[in-house]
C-alpha cells in the first residue's frame, strides 16, 4: 500500500500467451533466476531489478535472460526486440520486450537523486546512455524499435542552431505560472490563453505546456532560434539526430519515413499525447487556428507581429500518432550502441498514459485502470470525449478512443500520515473482511482542497470518529478511498463517458488482495491487479505496435 516499498511487484508477464515451447524457455529461464547468488546480487524472479553494490550501485540491472548464442551481426535476426524507454522524476528506466511473447527480457534503472537531476538534459543524455548501453550487446543487435516517454507537460526552449537549452532550462510537469511567475505573469498569461483558447481546453491550465512558452515569450521575447521541445522529445532526437552537436544546423531534416513528411528545417518530433497540453487539437489532429494563425497568444509568441501564423508553427514540434515510425536511429546511435543497422525510433508518449498502455488491457470501451498511489489517479477508455478543466478531466486520443482520465488528492499519502506501517497494514489486512460495511463515512485527505471527483479548495479530510480498533480504522479509510474511486468513474460517466466494464489496478496498493475485493464490491465491475505497471514497459508495447514480423 502506498508504493512500490510498500508491496510486492506485479509480475512481468502472463505466461498464458505463450506457445509450450516459450514456456519450456522460461521455465529453464526462472529456474536459473532461483539459483543462489554470492556475487551481490540479489535475484527475486524474472524481470525484477537486480541491485549491485560497490560502484555499480547508481545503477541497476536486470539478470539478463536474452537466449544465449544470438549472433550480434547486422544480419536479419531470428526476432525482434522493442524498447521503452521512460524518464520520469525518480529516474529513468528501460525495458526491452521481445516481439513474440511480449515478455520482458531485459531492465535498466538509472536512479535520479534530486529534482535538479530530474530536470536536466545532460542528465537525460547520459541517462539514455547507460540505459541502452547496459543492454546484453546480443540483445542490442536485435532491437528494431524504441519508444520514449516523459513526465507530461515538461519543456524546454532549444537554441535551433546548437541542439542546446536555452533561458531557465526544463520546466518541469509541475512547474506552474502561479507559483513560480508570481500572480502579475499567471494572469496575464491566464488571460492571453483564455482569449485565445476554446472554453475548458486543458491548454488553461497554469501547469501546461502552453503556459509555460507564453511565460517564457512575456518574460523575454522569444528569439528567432528558439524553439520548444517536451521532455520526450528532446531526448528522442538523441536517437534519430544523433550526438552531431556541431552540425550546422545540428538537425537539418527529418529522416523521412511513413507519414512524416521531410522537412527542411530544424526542428522536433513529438506526440499528440505529449502535446495536448500544448494546445494541439487531438480531435483533428492538426494544430488549431487559435494557436497558429492572428490570436492574442500568437501575437505574444511572434512579438506582437501579426500574420506570423507559419514561424509560430516553425517553433513547434511535428506532431505524430504514439507508437507512429518517426525516422531510422543515426549513424552515430546504431555505432554508439552496436544497434541493428535497421533500427528505428516511433513516436512516444506521457508518462500516465504509457503507464495504462503496460496493463495490456484490450482497447474496449469502459476498460479503466485505477492507480492507487500517494494520490487515486483513473483512466478510463471511452468511445465519446468528455473534458472539465475545472475538475482537471481531459481525454487524451488513443488510436480511435479516448482515454478519459482524471486524479483526486485523495489516496495511499493518509496511510502513511495516520502511522500505518508496511508491517501493520499486512497484518491488519488479512482480518479484514471486505463483504463488510463499514459505518464510517471518511473522506480520507490528508490537507483541506480537492480536485476530482469534485473541484473545492476548501474540501476538508473527513477521518471522525476514529475508532479504538486499528482494523476497523484501517477499514474505513480503505473503504473511503474505495468510495472516491466509484464517485470518480460516476463523475465521468455523467459526462457523458462510457460505462465502466473492468477495472486494472496499478501503484502500490494494488497488491492488497483483500481491498482489491472491497474495490470491486463498491465498483460492481470486475477488478484485479494489473499484470504490470511500468511506464517503461508500456512505452516498449507501444513500439511493439507497428513492428513487422522478422524475416
Amino acid at each position: 500500500l502506498g508504493g512500490r516499498g510498500m508491496g510486492l511487484y506485479p509480475p512481468h508477464l502472463d505466461c498464458r500467451r505463450l506457445g509450450a515451447r516459450r514456456m519450456v524457455v522460461l521455465l529453464v529461464l526462472v529456474g536459473w533466476s532461483l539459483v543462489p547468488c554470492s556475487l551481490g546480487f540479489k535475484v527475486p524472479v524474472l524481470g525484477l531489478h537486480v541491485a549491485a553494490g560497490g560502484a555499480a550501485a547508481s545503477r541497476a540491472f536486470t539478470v539478463e535472460t536474452a537466449p544465449a548464442g544470438v549472433s550480434s551481426s547486422m544480419s536479419a535476426p531470428s526476432a525482434w526486440l522493442a524498447v521503452g524507454l521512460d524518464f520520469g522524476t525518480s529516474g529513468a528506466r528501460a525495458c526491452l520486450v521481445d516481439q513474440g511473447s511480449r515478455c520482458i527480457l531485459e531492465t535498466n534503472e538509472v536512479p535520479f537523486s534530486s529534482r535538479d537531476e530530474a530536470s536536466n538534459p545532460q542528465i537525460w543524455s547520459e541517462a539514455l546512455d547507460d540505459l541502452i548501453g547496459g543492454f546484453s550487446r546480443n540483445a542490442r543487435g536485435r532491437v528494431a524499435r524504441l519508444a520514449v516517454g516523459g513526465t507530461s507537460a515538461s519543456c524546454l526552449l532549444v537554441d535551433s542552431a546548437s541542439g542546446k537549452p536555452t533561458r531557465d532550462g526544463v520546466r518541469m510537469y509541475d512547474w506552474s505560472v502561479a507559483d513560480y511567475g508570481g500572480s502579475a505573469l499567471a494572469d496575464q498569461v491566464s488571460t492571453l490563453i483564455q482569449e485565445s483558447a476554446p472554453q475548458s481546453h486543458t491548454a488553461l491550465a497554469s501547469t501546461s505546456t502552453l503556459s509555460k512558452l507564453v511565460a517564457w515569450a512575456i518574460e523575454e521575447p522569444l528569439r528567432d532560434t528558439e524553439i520548444l521541445a517536451h521532455q520526450a522529445d528532446f531526448i528522442m532526437a538523441h536517437l534519430w539526430a544523433g550526438r552531431e552537436a556541431e552540425q550546422a544546423p545540428w538537425m537539418a531534416s527529418h529522416l523521412a519515413m511513413g507519414p512524416l513528411e521531410l522537412r527542411q528545417r530544424p526542428g522536433f518530433v513529438s506526440d499528440y499525447h505529449n502535446s495536448l497540453k500544448l494546445g494541439f487539437d487531438v480531435q483533428d489532429l492538426v494544430y488549431p487556428e487559435w494557436l497558429v494563425g492572428d490570436s492574442p497568444v500568437v501575437q505574444i509568441l511572434t512579438g506582437a507581429r501579426k500574420g506570423q501564423g507559419q514561424s509560430i508553427r516553425d517553433r513547434l514540434p511535428v506532431v505524430e500518432r504514439p507508437g507512429s515510425l518517426v525516422s531510422r536511429l543515426s549513424s552515430t546511435a546504431i555505432r554508439r550502441w552496436g544497434l541493428h543497422s535497421q533500427a528505428s525510433v516511433v513516436a512516444g508518449s506521457t508518462d500516465s498514459i504509457s503507464a495504462f498502455l503496460a496493463a495490456d488491457l484490450p482497447l474496449i470501451p469502459g476498460n479503466a485502470v485505477t492507480s492507487l498511489g500517494s494520490t487515486l489517479a483513473i483512466k478510463l477508455l471511452s468511445d465519446v470525449r468528455v473534458d472539465d478543466a475545472s475538475r482537471g478531466i481531459y481525454s487524451h486520443r488513443l488510436d480511435d478512443l479516448w482515454l478519459v482520465g482524471g486524479a483526486s488528492n485523495v489516496g495511499c499519502a493518509v496511510l502513511r500520515a495516520e502511522g500505518f506501517s508496511n508491517q501493520e497494514l499486512a497484518s491488519l489486512s488479512e482480518e479484514l473482511d471486505p463483504s463488510f460495511s463499514s459505518p464510517l463515512r471518511y473522506y480520507p485527505l490528508t490537507k483541506v482542497g480537492e480536485r476530482f471527483p469534485v473541484n473545492d479548495p476548501g474540501k476538508v479530510p473527513v477521518l471522525e470518529p476514529k475508532p479504538a480498533s486499528r482494523l476497523a480504522y484501517l477499514h474505513a479509510i480503505l473503504e473511503g478511498i474505495a468510495r472516491v474511486e466509484k464517485e470518480g468513474y460516476h463523475a465521468l460517466a455523467d459526462l457523458g463517458a462510457s460505462h465502466l466494464r473492468q477495472v486494472a489496478t496499478a501503484g502500490g496498493g494494488s497488491a492488497n488482495a483483500v481491498w482489491t475485493t472491497m474495490r470491486q464490491r463498491s465498483l460492481g465491475v470486475p477488478t484485479e491487479q494489473a499484470a504490470e505497471t511500468e511506464a517503461a514497459y508500456g512505452l516498449a508495447l507501444l513500439a511493439l505496435r507497428d513492428m513487422p514480423p522478422a524475416p
